[in-house]
């Protein structure tokens, strides 16, 4: 068993830097030399942090777009501002047609790697740090009294998982607890 998980461990290795080799090949041909080696670091960096090689391969490919789109700008990737990044996720709205959840984890890739090449003195300042995409999500209504009441002195419309159903109401609506925690709660938890 030992040595299936080696052989396993190695196969993952192989497709992982197989991976990272397309994804660099990729992005190899719209850096700069200098972004080209932050990127390489970059993804090295994510490796040595157990990254999932799929989450490698899609911020560099991420990475990627973003540097193509600045270069038809003009722009380098580490001369890059608030302004370009801006832009660029604008556009992948209006051209790609990509939805703002999509976009925000755009912005969430970018964020990281500006973020790291700050660390590493590549970029003076993060021009994505406190960019923001889309519509926030609305916050949530809160029930007045009286129809907090309402809902948990109801009678239950099935009798054994109305009494469940309601006690979940109270430990929500009088606790503050949220949904999983109630759902993840056992009785030794009590």
């Amino acid at each position: 068993a030992l040595i299936e998980r080696e052989r396993e461990v190695l196969f993952n290795q192989d497709k992982l830097g197989l991976e990272l080799a397309v994804a660099a090949a990729v992005a190899q041909t719209v850096l700069t030399e200098r972004a080209q080696q932050s990127a390489d670091q970059f993804s090295r960096t994510l490796m040595a942090r157990n990254r999932s090689a799929i989450t490698i391969h899609s911020y560099l490919g991420i990475l990627s777009r973003m540097a193509k789109f600045f270069e038809s700008r003009g722009v380098a990737v580490e001369a890059a501002q608030e302004s370009h990044i801006e832009q660029w996720l604008v556009s992948l709205k209006t051209e790609s047609n990509l939805t703002n959840l999509t976009i925000r984890s755009y912005l969430v890739a970018c964020r990281v790697f500006y973020l790291w090449c700050e660390r590493q003195g590549v970029v003076p300042r993060s021009p994505a740090k406190y960019l923001k995409f889309g519509a926030h999500l609305p916050i949530p209504r809160i029930p007045d009294l009286q129809t907090t009441m309402d809902l948990i002195c109801a009678p239950p419309a099935v009798p054994v998982t109305g009494h469940r159903d309601r006690a979940m109401a109270v430990l929500i609506l009088v606790f503050g607890c949220r949904i999983m925690e109630v759902c993840g709660m056992r009785l030794q938890d009590m």
